[in-house]
């Protein structure tokens, strides 16, 4: 599955000489946010002018806010302090996965079933099919979503394993 880009003035960077990988983190944080009542996104390492950046991102059922944010930083500041996760000084920044977001993991992707998404699969030796639409299910062996098809809406069943990416649209 696809990363999500980030803002234009900040690029994704190899994680720094010295610091834990994105899984590594992921592993040591899950005990706190879940004690937090919220679910991890995603992890990564950014550069952005001169800067070294952790982000991490948060969701919950019902969104994140700046709330949820401030107190999931400050319970993991203490957490990543204590592991020493990098030999060299960076910013954390904890946010939500944005309102458009990458589905990447089968619990997210259960969790997106009856909202609108883009998925990009391809069948074996043709080339990728981008189709939009609303997810109605979702398992390890099928997927299926609801397309619009010459004014009728169709459910396309698609083998899981020919999914390349998935993403959550806005719907309005």
């Amino acid at each position: 599955m696809s990363q999500p880009s980030p803002p234009s003035h900040t690029r994704p960077t190899p994680q720094p000489h010295g610091a834990a990988s994105p899984e590594t983190i992921g592993e040591i944080i899950a005990p706190a946010l879940a004690q937090c009542d919220v679910t991890l996104h995603g992890v990564r390492w950014l550069h952005e002018h001169r800067r070294t950046i952790l982000q991490i991102m948060i969701d919950t059922e019902a969104g994140v806010g700046l709330d949820e944010c401030e107190k999931v930083s400050n319970v993991l500041t203490d957490v990543l302090d204590v592991y020493e996760i990098s030999q060299k000084p960076y910013d954390l920044q904890v946010s939500s996965p944005g309102a458009e977001r990458p589905l990447r993991t089968p619990e997210a992707w259960q969790g997106a079933v009856g909202r609108k998404v883009r998925i990009v699969y391809s069948e074996e030796g043709s080339a990728p099919v981008t189709v939009e639409g609303h997810l109605l299910a979702y398992s390890s062996e099928l997927t299926t979503v609801e397309i619009r098809k010459k004014q009728q809406r169709k459910p396309l069943v698609i083998p899981t394993t020919s999914v390349q990416s998935g993403k959550i649209l806005v719907d309005i």
